[in-house]
């Protein structure tokens, strides 16, 4: 299998919302709590389905409305199929007034497919698995978020790093780096007894809008500031974000 950050932005795309569609038709119970606080299965899937289209419109790009309805895992598949269509501009640039200018494919790389990547976690732990996330890429996400630390804290959207377990995998060092509790154990087991006898329970949390990605690595761009992209009923999207300055 090729690793994920070898993938261009497209086929990285393509390879996570995948991933992401397996682990929703493999839920049993979507009323299940996540490792989210406050949201079951399902939310995770509207989470993922709702907040993107404000975003992009804030650049003038649109991306179709999808109702969850009583098949979160069919809608999932239709906001992954939208969304992947966007790849198909090219080189179309995206200016969102809070971030500036980037390539559209870099812009849904960055804000929303490792958004994606992130809640296949919490989607899975909540029906009582772990999938099978690439620790490379976790380890990526974890170095950018490192660097603007103190600006995701001061955000609101982040609690105390909590202590990871020792020899605790890029995941879940992730998981306790943006405050969630490393021994998160879904209760999701108790409803469809599926949990497998090895499977490991630590959590991770939502990466809204994916603040990591734009502080990874990117020559030319800098960690500028930080803004409030949409509001659900949810939760409050807030993203710490690299703007160009070349």
């Amino acid at each position: 299998m090729t690793a994920l950050s070898d993938l261009s932005a497209a086929d990285r795309h393509r390879a996570i919302a995948a991933d992401f569609a397996a682990e929703a038709d493999a839920v049993t119970d979507w009323s299940a709590p996540s490792p989210v606080d406050g949201w079951a299965a399902r939310d995770v899937v509207a989470h993922l389905i709702d907040w993107f289209p404000g975003f992009l419109a804030a650049g003038g790009v649109t991306l179709e409305s999808v109702e969850i309805g009583d098949d979160p895992a069919a809608a999932w598949r239709q906001r992954a199929d939208a969304v992947q269509r966007l790849f198909d501009r090219g080189d179309d640039d995206f200016t969102h007034p809070q971030i500036g200018t980037f390539p559209l494919a870099d812009a849904i790389d960055r804000f929303y497919t490792a958004d994606v990547f992130m809640h296949t976690w919490d989607l899975a732990q909540a029906d009582g698995r772990r999938p099978d996330l690439d620790g490379a890429f976790a380890e990526r996400l974890l170095a950018g978020m490192s660097g603007i630390e103190e600006m995701l804290r001061s955000s609101g959207q982040y609690g105390p790093a909590f202590p990871a377990p020792d020899g605790a995998d890029p995941v879940v060092r992730l998981a306790a780096f943006i405050g969630r509790d490393p021994g998160f154990v879904s209760q999701s087991a108790a409803h469809c007894g599926s949990r497998p006898a090895n499977a490991r329970t630590w959590s991770v949390s939502s990466l809204p809008a994916v603040a990591s990605t734009a502080a990874a690595n990117t020559p030319g761009r800098r960690v500028a500031s930080s803004g409030t992209f949409a509001k659900t009923p949810r939760m409050k999207v807030t993203a710490s974000v690299g703007k160009r300055t070349d």
